[in-house]
C-alpha cells in the first residue's frame, strides 16, 4: 500500500497532486461531516504539528513558516528538491485554492474545477493546463498566478492616503487581482487601485489602518471612521483583499496581507516633544547643511507639537533643537511661536462638528468607549459662546456612538489650564481630577497635553474600577 501510494504521486508537479487533494477533502469533510466531526478532523493536524490556534487553521503554522523565510514557490522543484513538503504542497497548495475561490467567487471557480476535471481526467497535465483555464475566464488572474506559483516573497502592500483618496498597490510593483468592497459593492480590480468614499468628502488625514498583530501578516481592515469626517458623509467600510485567511470562528475570510518584513529594518525611537526633533537632532548631528526655510519647517513642526515648547511632554532636547533651528531660520523662537499658533487656533468660520471633530480621539477600556477632542485656544470667550451648542452636540454623539464619556478639552497655553465640557460617566473625571463640574464643565489646572496629563490619570481609574489593578 505505501510502494503503491509513493508510485501513484506525482513528483514534478506535487502541488497538482497533494495541494489539490488537500483542498478537495477538506471542503469535503466540511460538506459531509456535521462541524463537531470537521473541527475534531482538522484539529489533528495542529495535535500532530504541535501549533495551537483552532481548528482549520493551516494558516497558522504557515505564517511561522513564512517568518523563519522558509518558503518555496509551489511550481519549478521536484518533490524531493522541497525542504518542506508539508508546508510548500499540502498547506500552501491548499490557501492557492482557496484564495482563487475567494477571488472568483464559488459559481466561477466550480465550473473551473469542472472543467479542468473533463479535459484532464486520466491525463497528465502540467499548473500550465490549470492556470490557461482559469485566465482565458479573467486575464488578471495571471498576475495571482505568477506570485502564488513561482515566487516566494510575500507581498508588501502600501495604502496612501491622498486627498480623500485611498491608493492601494504593492511596493515591488507587483500586479495582483484583489477583491474590494466599498459601502454595499463588491469587485475585484488590479492593483495599483485608487478608491474613494461613495458619499461626502472623506477626512484624508482619518482614514486609518487597524494594527493586528502577527507583525503584519494578519489582515487589517481600512476603514473610514464615521466619527471623524464631515457630519454628511455616512459610514463608509473598505476591504482590500487578495488571499483567503481561515479564521476558526467565520471560515475563509479575504484579506490584505501588510507583507511581512524579513530583513532588519533602522528604527529610532525617542520620548520628545516631536517627530521634528528626532529629524533635525539627526541632521545638526551628522553636520549636514541646512537652509533657512528647511530649518524653519522643521521648527515649526517642534513648536507646533509641543505648543510652542509649554507642553508637559516638552523635553531638553526639543528646547536645545528647536534654538538650533530658530537660529539657522533666522527668527526669534519665542515670538515665531506664538504667531505660529496664534494663526492656528482661529474658530472662525468652524462648525460646531469641526470644532469637536478637530483632533478628535477615541480610547476603549475594556468595554468602555472614551471621546475626547482637544484644541487649543488663547481667550475661553469663543467656546464660551459656543457652549451650549457643543454639549449639545456631544450629547447626540454619545447616543449615537455609545460613548461611556466624551471629553471636550479647550486648552489655553498661555495660562496653561484647559477649559472642560463633559457628557456621560463624569463622575469618573471629578474623582481623578478631585474637581466638581458645573453643568457639565469645569477649568482644568495645569492640563496641557492629553497623552500625558489627561487620559493615563483616565485610563487608571477606570481599569481600576474594572479590577485591572
Amino acid at each position: 500500500m505505501v510502494l503503491r501510494h509513493g508510485r501513484d504521486n506525482e513528483m514534478d508537479y506535487p502541488w497538482l497532486d497533494e495541494g489539490f487533494t488537500t483542498f478537495t477533502e477538506i471542503r469535503y469533510m466540511k460538506w459531509r461531516f456535521p462541524e463537531d466531526s470537521l473541527r475534531s478532523y482538522l484539529n489533528f493536524f495542529g495535535r500532530l504539528f504541535h501549533f495551537k490556534g483552532g481548528y482549520g487553521d493551516f494558516t497558522k503554522p504557515w505564517l511561522y513558516y513564512l517568518m523563519d523565510c522558509a518558503e518555496e514557490p509551489l511550481v519549478g522543484k521536484k518533490a524531493y528538491e522541497l525542504k518542506s513538503y508539508f508546508f510548500a504542497i499540502y498547506m500552501k497548495g491548499s490557501l492557492v485554492l482557496n484564495a482563487l475561490k475567494d477571488l472568483m467567487g464559488e459559481e466561477k471557480f466550480n465550473d473551473l474545477m469542472k472543467e479542468y476535471v473533463r479535459k484532464f481526467k486520466f491525463r497528465h497535465p502540467v499548473p500550465q493546463d490549470f492556470v490557461r483555464l482559469a485566465v482565458e475566464r479573467d486575464s488578471s488572474l495571471k498576475y495571482f498566478f505568477d506570485f502564488w506559483l513561482h515566487e516566494k516573497e510575500f507581498p508588501d502592500f502600501y495604502c496612501k492616503r491622498d486627498k480623500g483618496r485611498l491608493k492601494i498597490g504593492e511596493t515591488h510593483g507587483r500586479k495582483l487581482p484583489v477583491k474590494i468592497s466599498v459601502d454595499d459593492s463588491t469587485f475585484v480590480a488590479l492593483l495599483p487601485v485608487e478608491i474613494e468614499g461613495k458619499r461626502g468628502k472623506v477626512d484624508p488625514e482619518n482614514v486609518v489602518v487597524e494594527k493586528r498583530e502577527w507583525n503584519n501578516l494578519i489582515p487589517r481592515k481600512v476603514k473610514f471612521n464615521p466619527n471623524v469626517v464631515f457630519p454628511d458623509m455616512e459610514a463608509t467600510n473598505l476591504w482590500a483583499l487578495p488571499f483567503g485567511l481561515y479564521d476558526r470562528f467565520n471560515g475563509w475570510k479575504p484579506g490584505i496581507y501588510f507583507g511581512a518584513i524579513y530583513k532588519p529594518i533602522y528604527f529610532h525611537n525617542e520620548p520628545v516633544g516631536s517627530t521634528s526633533t528626532i529629524v533635525g537632532d539627526m541632521i545638526l548631528l551628522r553636520g549636514i547643511a541646512l537652509d533657512s526655510g528647511i530649518a524653519g519647517i522643521l521648527l515649526s513642526g517642534i513648536l507646533s507639537d509641543t505648543l510652542n515648547l509649554t507642553l508637559s511632554t516638552t523635553t531638553e532636547k526639543d528646547r536645545m533643537v528647536a534654538k538650533n533651528l530658530a537660529r539657522i531660520a533666522g527668527v526669534d523662537q519665542e515670538n515665531y511661536g506664538m504667531e505660529l499658533l496664534k494663526s492656528g487656533t482661529s474658530l472662525d468660520g468652524l462648525s460646531i462638528d469641526r470644532i469637536l471633530m478637530r483632533g478628535f480621539k477615541q480610547y476603549k477600556f475594556g468595554d468602555m468607549k472614551i471621546g475626547l477632542s482637544q484644541i487649543f485656544i488663547f481667550s475661553f470667550d469663543e467656546i464660551k459662546k459656543r457652549e451650549s451648542q457643543l454639549k449639545k452636540r456631544m450629547s447626540e454623539m454619545l447616543k449615537e456612538g455609545n460613548f461611556y464619556l466624551l471629553a471636550f478639552l479647550a486648552t489655553n497655553p498661555i495660562e496653561r489650564q484647559s477649559f472642560l465640557i463633559a457628557v456621560g460617566n463624569t463622575e469618573v473625571i471629578e474623582r481623578v481630577f478631585d474637581v466638581k463640574l458645573k453643568d457639565g464643565k469645569a477649568i482644568l489646572k495645569n492640563i496641557m497635553s492629553r497623552k500625558k496629563d489627561f487620559l493615563p490619570l483616565l485610563g487608571e481609574e477606570l481599569m481600576r474600577g474594572m479590577g485591572s489593578y
